[in-house]
């Protein structure tokens, strides 16, 4: 596997030369390139050795190619995971084959986080400091260039999925697939913590960055009580610690959105309930009200009878318009509670939904 990586790597620095590159960098190039293919050919001998049905399928393959040689990163290695549908292969080639791309899925995914950090420290560099057509042609070069490394990390983990795969039913390994997702463009992205495009209670963390083992010795980190590590001379290293730091400041800022989240859910519902409890106490308050005025005496200030009755007729008018009115402003509002009731009884209700918690304790994560 590390013959995929070294051609992995040849191909790369041989597409980033371009047609203006020098004689040197085509000599380094050339040098590279024969050096690796000694150590195959040396490889398939060994490999012949121990898969001697190899040897007459690469004579095939080498027929049907018309016998002219390929470049070094075209050829084909046939490991187990390649042709254990076709050719027999030792359980435990298989076996040997699946701990190191297990391992190698998870280094890769760690590569990829680092490179996506990169990525967006040198964003945030290029905004806040580069200045001038200069500055600016190159930042985006150096963007350009670790771009390209962001995709040929994924297509490695693709490729390592894909190998995974194939050997996963001979294997019976099934829960793998579970940690080792499909990575689809969308899935590369950064921190929501460096996400300054999206909402604060829309922002989502992508699994790459939940995936069991993301950090460098994050528990040992930890329980050791190593808050701030050191840097040091070692670049992956410090790469390892800045992507420790970051997910401890992603993890603090996802807490306190869950915290506000969960705030602002319990404040709804509390809102909810005193807005029908507003309306039930105006109700009873009209109610009140209109009881009030038909036990009311009506009475009259006037001498003459006449003048008296005419009086007590106009008070009573008027008394029985102030009492439909009281029960038309109860009715109202008993019709915004049903309505209200209607309307809310089910989100009301999921406002105070936690599986496993208490939806008015802080939720914490451990």
């Amino acid at each position: 596997m590390k013959f995929e990586v070294f051609r992995r790597r040849l191909a790369l620095d041989a597409a980033e030369l371009g047609p203006h590159a020098t004689s040197l960098q085509q000599a380094k190039i050339l040098e590279r390139s024969n050096a690796l293919r000694r150590r195959i050919d040396a490889w398939i001998e060994i490999q012949h050795l121990y898969m001697p049905q190899l040897a007459s399928i690469r004579a095939a393959a080498d027929q049907e190619g018309g016998g002219k040689p390929s470049a070094v990163h075209d050829i084909e290695l046939y490991l187990p995971s390649r042709i254990h549908s076709v050719v027999h292969c030792d359980i435990l080639f298989l076996q040997y084959e699946w701990e190191l791309r297990y391992a190698q899925a998870h280094s890769t995914l760690n590569d990829l986080r680092s490179l996506l950090l990169m990525e967006s420290m040198m964003f945030k560099s290029k905004k806040r400091h580069s200045r001038g057509q200069r500055q600016q042609t190159r930042s985006i070069n150096l963007l350009k260039r670790v771009r390209t490394r962001i995709e040929a990390t994924a297509a490695k983990y693709r490729q390592i999925r894909i190998s995974l795969q194939s050997l996963a039913g001979s294997l019976h390994h099934f829960k793998w697939s579970d940690v080792l997702r499909v990575l689809e463009d969308d899935d590369m992205a950064t921190l929501t913590s460096l996400d300054n495009d999206t909402g604060e209670g829309r922002k989502k963390l992508r699994w790459i960055w939940t995936v069991e083992g993301t950090g460098a010795d994050a528990d040992q980190s930890t329980q050791s009580g190593l808050l701030f590590p050191k840097p040091c001379a070692n670049i992956d290293a410090n790469i390892d610690i800045i992507s420790l730091l970051a997910l401890r400041v992603e993890w603090c800022k996802a807490r306190a959105r869950a915290h506000r989240w969960q705030e602002e859910c319990l404040l709804l519902h509390e809102e909810m309930r005193r807005i029908l409890a507003t309306f039930a106490w105006q109700s009873e308050n009209w109610k009140t009200i209109a009881r009030r005025l038909e036990v009311t005496e009506l009475t009259s200030s006037q001498s003459f009878p006449a003048l008296v009755h005419a009086d007590i007729m106009t008070q009573s008018v008027k008394q029985e318009g102030q009492i439909a009115y009281a029960y038309r402003q109860a009715a109202i509002r008993d019709a915004m509670v049903k309505h209200c009731n209607l309307r809310w009884e089910k989100f009301r209700n999921e406002l105070l939904v936690m599986e496993g918690f208490n939806a008015k304790v802080m939720v914490e994560c451990h």
